[in-house]
């Protein structure tokens, strides 16, 4: 697969393509050029608070088109710019097939799908027809390339974990315990890289009351590390997918210390 196939894979099919998980989202304040695509940005309204950011592959073909609405003076006092813009989706977002197809497109309202949700085989039919009300799923259509309509599968699959989601927060929490009683830490934040054939490849740890205590991340990482194989010749993770193409995506999960007692907090998304 080409550069340019990887970057539309890996960016197209991200979870947040069209997806508003947070009150806000970092960009970059500048246009960003590579080696696969460039950018341009265009400012509108009055404050110049709306950015049309226009992504193009190195020949100049249209890629992608996102919109957003540059967030005000109170995220700016809250949150670290460094050379980053918090903004809010805010509009149109359009995706294009390497062909010059439209791939996706969907309108955003306060960083929340609302409205229509298209989705397009490479010829230019119909694949998925879904309406959003404030983040909401309201109506899903699905279609085969003949147009005959089908039952819809999930767009965005997250990782999932190959076994009980309770057997690996008690394996976590019996683990980790020591690991806090020795460090003093009460806490702790940890992100699973995960890429897109399941395998483990970065472990992020962070923590509030022990920042960059080695002895706490070194000793996370290796309980993680431990984690028994769930089933025989198999990863423990199977990869998030979208559109039903495997992602490198993160798992988070949270860890606290209260009355002598750990606890993990595992996404609410995944299964028991």
């Amino acid at each position: 697969m080409g550069k340019i196939s990887v970057l539309w894979v890996m960016t197209v099919l991200s979870p947040f393509v069209c997806w508003g998980q947070t009150p806000y989202t970092y960009i970059s304040r500048i246009p960003q050029r590579t080696d696969a695509y460039f950018q341009t940005f265009t400012y509108l309204g009055e404050q110049r608070e709306l950015l049309t950011v226009s992504t193009f592959l190195t020949d100049s073909t249209l890629y992608r088109i996102d919109t957003y609405r540059i967030a005000g003076p109170p995220y700016a006092q809250r949150i670290p710019l460094d050379d980053r813009l918090v903004v809010l989706r805010e509009g149109p977002t359009k995706v294009m097939y390497p062909n010059g197809q439209v791939y996706l497109s969907c309108l955003y309202r306060v960083n929340q799908l609302d409205g229509p949700f298209l989705l397009y085989y490479n010829d230019g039919t119909l694949k998925r027809r879904e309406l959003y009300k404030n983040g909401s799923l309201k109506q899903s259509h699905c279609y085969t390339p003949q147009g005959t309509e089908q039952p819809c599968s999930a767009l965005y699959q997250p990782i999932t974990f190959n076994g009980s989601y309770r057997v690996l927060q008690r394996y976590l929490e019996k683990n980790i315990q020591p690991v806090l009683d020795r460090t003093g830490a009460v806490d702790a934040q940890v992100q699973l890289t995960i890429n897109e054939v399941g395998q483990l490849t970065n472990i992020e740890v962070n923590s509030y009351s022990k920042a960059n205590d080695e002895d706490l991340i070194t000793s996370i990482r290796a309980v993680i590390q431990a984690i028994p194989q769930q089933v025989p010749n198999q990863q423990n993770w199977q990869p998030a997918t979208m559109d039903g193409v495997p992602l490198t995506e993160v798992q988070r999960f949270f860890i606290t210390k209260r009355k002598g007692f750990t606890y993990v907090n595992m996404p609410l998304s995944t299964p028991n």
